[in-house]
């Protein structure tokens, strides 16, 4: 039975101000043991958000709906600057696009991840935002970075 995400108790508490600091915290994750309190391995996780730069670099492959993007200048600001809220469900049409297989590693997904990230950095001009419209740099980087927070929330690292 999946985990409701949208009402784990228990999530640590993360803020990230650069892409360096969501550097070593992956890397720190990934090489102790963890627990983690959702429904995804910490290989889908560190995947699913090497995705999402992915498409800050490379443009969504949707359009969402006129309203979606109707709303959106008035939750932008939220968006970039609090933390994001889980148990947001995909639309099962980009569920294959968002969604990595179970089966990545944590070696993985932490290499794809970093490969994402140094693209990112390097790429003059990114896609703008498909529900926000263009993102200058920082709106992109602050907004990843509160993706990453919420998704990274639900991996507890296990102490001794």
């Amino acid at each position: 039975m999946p985990v409701d995400t949208g009402r784990v108790a228990g999530r640590r508490e993360l803020h990230m101000s650069t892409l360096n600091e969501l550097r070593r915290e992956v890397n720190q994750v990934g090489q102790v043991k963890h627990r983690l309190l959702g429904n995804w391995t910490l290989g889908q996780i560190l995947a699913h958000v090497a995705i999402s730069f992915r498409i800050a670099v490379d443009g969504a492959p949707f359009r969402p709906p006129w309203w979606l993007r109707l709303i959106a200048p008035l939750l932008k600001n939220r968006m970039l600057q609090r933390p994001m809220r889980s148990g947001f469900k995909l639309p099962s049409n980009m569920e294959a696009t968002f969604i990595p297989k179970p089966e990545v590693t944590t070696a993985e997904g932490l290499a794809e991840l970093e490969r994402q990230l140094s693209r990112f950095e390097q790429t003059p001009q990114l896609a703008p935002h498909s529900v926000f419209g263009p993102f200058t740099r920082d709106e992109w980087t602050q907004f990843l970075l509160r993706h990453a927070e919420m998704h990274l929330s639900f991996v507890i690292p296990e102490s001794g």
